[in-house]
């Protein structure tokens, strides 16, 4: 062979072997073994490292690996070691025991121990089906995570770029220096949990989707973005102190929020949706709008709730416990919806219910109006020692208004009660600035028949009665006062200036100037005292039939009865309102079907109200229903135990759902394959307190109140 030609042939076979030797596979052999012993060189490029199960690769010395790949075993960084392009570690065991750089790095079935800072300088790292203890400050370009377990011990976790999305993941930070910082973040089915003042930190958005998030003692969550949690999320904070925050929109959709007293829950406006939050208290605060639809918040202690504007729509409750309140700078709309309230301080510039809502103001509450209170084809019940105020006070288009206890109303200018009813029990009262109105067949009763009863109903101006209506004043203290002294039937003028009705001899009060004392009726014939008839409750009859319990009466002779109250008990001791049944002038007799009545014994009373608040009841009627086919029955009740059996007529799936009497969801069950079933009621349900179970199955709903004992 001619020289030149050897040589050419010598340095083709070089460059082909130098060629071979980076992208070679290195199998270690040694346990341990160094990187020296392995590359002698000290440089590999894209080169795959098999490391042996139980065997140690020790990076102890200064070398360069670039796009390598670490396969199974230990890998062991002590040395400045030189990762460049992307490095992957898989099915293996990394150490770091000295402060780290890549240029890029992925993990795919790893366990990994930082315990010195390690930062990934570029690309994107995918984490994946690894475990990482974090003992040291980490820092990604953008990362993402799936299928991962991360501890982060009191040590930064950072991306400092792109958002670290996390999927089916569980994170834990813990210690005062733990901290997760993202630019933002989609947590898809994952669970965090941040503890001993930890804390979470996005720039912008956050998106949590299925996942949870648990916060212990003074940890914070922050979001810079729009924070939406939503599919069956959760955020619990419990221990003291915990808070999150979202500095744009926080809508919430179909999660679950609890909260302890010392918790804060912030965003720039918070939009529930099919949501709940409930706790012991804690502060919740929009600095827009507060909007629930189909939403619940409860809380058994003082919470503090605070937004631009409230509105409660579509089915939501909120319930506010002893020491709460509820501020909203603009209006609260309650519509087909509820509001409950115990203890608690209300305050908004104006205050609507309607549509069928329901709002009870009880215990030493107080509802604040800067404008109008108006009840529209509502409920508004208010008790113990209860004070509303507002400019102007409406109840209208079917609305009842109830007060009992020492509850009391203050209106600026006018009380107007339209086509509605309203009760004043106890010693409870109102005043209005200006006229108190009476209009379209609306009915007032001032007292509830007993003689210790001081109620009354003030105004500073006139009295109107018109279209029908009537002001009742039931007998003893009770008594409508007007500084006018007259009032008006909207076409006639009548004097109460100098009246004796049911005041002066005889009656435990003086007559006085604009005082109508009770027992009186003021309606478009004038003022009256009232013709004291005996009040006679009639009998009743109960009979079963298909699965239902019909209820029938004739009308007492008795002129005065305004209606009846239906009552139903499942023991004879504690009863429910069943049905109200108006008084029809051309009708003597009355009945209703009890289509909820239950397996076994029912018991049923009428309770009869006359028109100026006496009541009598009558005797009980016991009906014993069987079981019939296609019906559900549920016993015993009361339960005891926290404990009910639920008997079917066959072996459907089935759904039963258990509600507070204000709304708020207290447990699902799914139930299918037998005719008996127990169920179990939460443990912290309240005793002696009354439930909804709702049962659904074969396209038919059944719904039974139960007593909680």
């Amino acid at each position: 062979m001619k020289p030149f030609a050897a040589v050419a042939c010598l340095s083709l076979l070089f460059f082909g072997l130098t060629i071979n030797v980076s992208a070679q596979t290195y199998t270690v052999s040694a346990n341990p073994q160094s990187w020296a012993s392995l590359i002698p060189s000290g440089t590999c490029s894209g080169c795959t490292i098999n490391i042996p199960a139980g065997y140690t690769l020790n990076l102890n010395s200064s070398g360069t690996c670039s796009g390598c790949t670490f396969n199974g075993g230990i890998t062991n960084v002590t040395s400045a070691f030189t990762f460049n392009n992307t490095t992957t570690f898989k099915n293996g065991t990394l150490l770091i025991n000295k402060a780290t750089n890549f240029n890029n790095v992925n993990f795919d079935n790893d366990s990994v121990a930082v315990n010195f800072a390690l930062q990934s300088q570029n690309g994107t790292s995918t984490v994946n089906h690894t475990r990482m203890y974090i003992g040291a400050s980490v820092i990604f370009n953008a990362a993402t995570f799936t299928n991962d377990s991360i501890h982060v011990n009191n040590v930064t976790f950072k991306t400092n770029n792109s958002p670290a999305n996390v999927t089916s993941s569980f994170v834990e930070v813990y210690g005062n220096s733990g901290v997760f910082y993202t630019p933002g973040s989609t947590i898809t089915s994952s669970n965090f949990v941040f503890s001993d003042k930890a804390s979470m930190t996005l720039d912008n958005s956050m998106i949590s989707d299925g996942s949870s998030f648990t916060m212990h003692d003074q940890s914070t969550i922050k979001s810079n973005g729009t924070t939406n949690i939503k599919n069956g999320s959760s955020l619990t904070m419990d221990g003291t102190s915990n808070s999150f925050t979202a500095s744009n929109a926080l809508p919430v959709s179909s999660s679950t929020i609890t909260m302890n007293a010392n918790s804060t829950l912030k965003g720039s406006s918070l939009t529930m949706t099919s949501s709940s939050i409930t706790g012991s208290g804690g502060a919740i605060t929009s600095d827009n709008a507060l909007q629930m639809t189909g939403s619940s918040i409860f809380s058994t202690g003082a919470m503090s709730v605070k937004a631009s504007s409230v509105t409660l729509q579509t089915g939501s409750a909120m319930t506010l416990g002893t020491g709460s309140n509820l501020k909203s700078d603009n209006a609260i709309t309650i519509t087909s919806s509820t509001l409950t309230a115990t203890g608690s301080t209300i305050k908004g510039s104006s205050f609507t219910a309607q549509t069928s809502s329901a709002v009870d103001i009880g215990g030493a509450s107080s509802l604040t109006s800067d404008n109008a209170i108006n009840i529209t084809s509502s409920i508004f019940t208010a008790g113990g020692s209860a004070t509303m105020k507002g400019s102007s006070f409406t109840a209208q288009s079917g609305s009842t208004v109830t007060f009992n206890g020492t509850a009391n109303l203050t209106s600026s200018n006018a009380i107007d009660f339209n086509n509605s009813k309203a009760k004043f029990n106890g010693d409870s009262w109102a005043k209005a600035g200006d006229k108190v109105i009476v209009e379209n067949g609306s009915k007032v009763t001032v007292g509830d028949g007993n003689t210790s009863s001081k109620a009354h109903l003030d105004t500073n101006n006139s009295l109107q009665v018109t279209g029908g209506s009537q002001l009742g004043v039931a007998g003893g203290n009770n008594y409508f006062f007007t500084n006018a002294n007259t009032y008006s039937d909207g076409s006639t003028s009548y004097n109460i200036k100098t009246n004796t009705i049911s005041c002066g001899s005889g009656h435990p009060n003086a007559c006085a100037s604009g005082y109508v004392y009770g027992c009186a009726t003021l309606n478009n014939g004038g003022a009256v005292g009232c013709v004291t008839l005996a009040l006679i409750a009639p009998s009743i009859a109960t009979y079963a039939s298909n699965g239902e319990v019909s209820i029938a009466w004739q009308a007492p002779m008795n002129n005065n009865v305004d209606h009846f109250v239906v009552q139903h008990s499942v023991n004879g001791t504690d009863w429910n309102p069943l049905s109200e049944v108006a008084v029809n002038a051309l009708q003597s007799a009355y009945s209703i079907r009890d289509a909820q009545a239950q397996a076994g014994d029912n018991y049923y009373r009428l309770q009869v109200v006359d028109r100026n608040g006496v009541i009598a009841y009558s005797a009980v009627s016991i009906v014993k229903l069987e079981n019939v086919k296609g019906e559900i029955s549920l016993y015993p009740n009361p339960v005891r135990g926290h404990v009910f059996n639920l008997r079917t007529p066959g072996t459907d799936a089935l759904v039963v759902k258990a509600y507070t009497m204000a709304g708020q969801l207290l447990s699902v069950a799914s139930l299918k394959g037998q005719t008996l079933y127990t169920v179990q009621l939460p443990a912290t349900l309240v005793s002696n307190s009354y439930i909804l179970v709702q049962v659904t199955g074969n396209g038919r709903t059944q719904t039974f109140t139960v007593l909680a004992q």
